[in-house]
């Protein structure tokens, strides 16, 4: 079928299934798809995911890994089922995992993916994994670069400037739309991190600290990813005595790093507002 495609079309015509559970990384995504031209339909979790795929048709499917109902490895497995069970044809299926362990490739090729995606994702990622299980390649006109004209110690601008791209003049800003969901979200999960940190419970450290994680990547405050990782990291690894004895310090680095995140993340929003750029022209 793609082979009588032009390079516009191949992408333009691609039917993509993508399952997320965060809703910084849909808001993401969704601009991602659309900027390439695709058709998305974005769910919450791999039981919605399973449902959408038995009753629709779909060239390429994103499964989040860690979802709660059902996660991204059952996802597939029951994809590959329903597969086999019609006949079907075998659709690409792409883990997106906020991890790069050693293990990982393996756990997606048992689960019955053919791929993975490393968050944070990029739009040349997403592009070029479409283009290779399409077998062809997007044609995404090339973005002048912009230089960053602000400084920060807490906020990775490379980032803000690559959500800059995603803009178009029929949509909401995404930059103040994924700085208010940090607002929302992200302080939702900040709270739930600092309860489970105060009380040593492992799983909550383990699964808060990987959601606010993905928030801090959307809007890239780095210094707050570091702390995310090393909290989920400890956690996953049941370092009890580790957490413990940096317990108070965590807590203390943590709210430090947040409220800085927050205040140059506002600043940002307000120079936007004000018709600011933080790139030069």
């Amino acid at each position: 079928m793609w082979e009588t495609l032009s390079k516009t079309e191949l992408v333009g015509n691609a039917r993509i299934l993508v399952a997320e559970d965060n809703p910084t990384n849909q808001k993401v995504i969704g601009r991602f798809l659309k900027r390439l031209g695709c058709k998305g339909t974005l769910v919450a979790n791999g039981r919605e995911a399973v449902n959408v795929f038995r009753e629709g048709s779909y060239d390429i499917i994103f499964l989040d890994c860690q979802m709660p109902e059902m996660d991204g490895y059952e996802a597939a497995q029951k994809i590959r089922e329903i597969e086999q069970t019609t006949g079907g044809t075998r659709i690409p299926i792409i883990a997106l995992t906020a991890h790069a362990f050693a293990g990982d490739r393996e756990l997606t090729k048992n689960a019955g993916m053919d791929d993975y995606l490393t968050k944070p994702m990029r739009l040349k990622q997403i592009e070029e994994t479409i283009g290779f299980w399409l077998e062809g390649s997007s044609n995404v006109a090339k973005e002048t670069d912009m230089p960053v004209t602000m400084k920060s110690e807490v906020i990775n601008l490379e980032k803000i400037k690559d959500l800059e791209k995603l803009n178009s003049k029929d949509q909401p800003d995404i930059i103040c739309e994924l700085v208010e969901c940090f607002f929302s979200y992200g302080v939702e999960k900040y709270q739930a991190v600092q309860q489970s940190l105060e009380m040593l419970e492992m799983k909550g450290i383990e699964k808060n600290s990987h959601a606010l994680k993905s928030v801090c990547f959307n809007v890239g405050a780095k210094n707050l990813i570091e702390i995310c990782e090393q909290m989920e990291t400890s956690a996953r690894n049941g370092d009890n005595i580790g957490l413990a004895s940096i317990q108070k310090e965590l807590i203390l680095k943590l709210r430090k790093e947040f409220e800085a995140a927050s205040t140059e993340l506002r600043a940002i929003v307000l120079q936007r507002q004000e018709g600011v750029s933080i790139f030069k022209a």
